[in-house]
Order: structure tokens, then sequence, then C-alpha cells
């Protein structure tokens, strides 16, 4: 089955994977990247995906951020900023799992035994994000206060 079929699959099965409809499951392994950006436009939900999930080789879960665009190095949403650059033990105390493998210094990748424990990481970083956004407009709003 061509990549583009794989990913269009996992897209429409979303809202059945997570309610929030942000996160996606790759059923199967394919490269995926480049056809979320025409997904989406074609779908009229430019942004929507946050994360996706999928088993690398060793049969371990990982979560991927979706960058903002295909050719940035910015996410849409960060893993959390408390698991970033953790690994195992320190990885599990912090996100309140018990088979977390590692988290990418850089926020973008990181992997755990049960797809249960990826989920958990997504949301921690989806309601982090949710709080720095609105810590972020609060700020401004107070500097713009300020400047009248």
């Amino acid at each position: 089955m061509p990549a583009r079929n794989i990913v269009l699959h996992s897209w429409n099965k979303r809202k059945q994977f997570h309610a929030s409809g942000e996160l996606m499951l790759l059923e199967q392994s394919c490269p995926w990247k480049g056809h979320i950006y025409g997904i989406e436009k074609e779908e009229k939900k430019k942004g929507l995906l946050k994360f996706v999930f999928f088993v690398d080789d060793r049969k371990m879960y990982r979560i991927q951020a979706v960058s903002v665009s295909a050719d940035s190095f910015d996410n849409r949403v960060s893993i959390h900023k408390d698991y970033r650059g953790l690994r195992n033990d320190d990885l599990n105390k912090a996100a309140g799992i018990t088979d977390g493998e590692f988290i990418h210094m850089a926020g973008f990748i990181g992997g755990a035994w049960s797809l249960e424990s990826c989920i958990k990481i997504a949301e921690a970083s989806l309601a982090q994000h949710e709080v720095d956004k609105k810590a972020l407009g609060e700020k401004r709003k107070n500097e713009d206060s300020k400047q009248e």
C-alpha cells in the first residue's frame, strides 16, 4: 500500500484513536511527514495534527511532534518541557508512566514501550502547550496595556 494511502487511512481514523483529533496512530510504518500537510490542506484542517505515533523496529512506540511545515524544525506542539532529555526511570517519574525509554532534548520525538504511555505524554504536552499559550497571551496583553 502506498504511503499516502496508509497516512490517509490513519488520518481518517484519528478521532476514533483520540477524541481530540490531534493525535494519530500510524498502523503501518511509512514515510508520513510529507503526506500530512497535503491531507490537512485538502481537508481544510491545516495545523490540526500535533503528534503521530508509530512502532519502531524494536517494537517500541514512538511519539513524534508534527512540525509547523514540511521545511520547518519548529513543532506545532513540542513534547512537555519537563520530560525533555530524560530517559528510563527519570522519564517515568516525571511523566507518571512505567515504561518510558527517552524524550529527545529538543522535544520532537520520544518513545515508550506502550502506546498508553505515549498518549499520556502527548496529552500532558498538549495541556502544557495550552498553559504556555495562555501565559503568553496574558504577557502580551499586559505589555500592550503598558504601551497605551
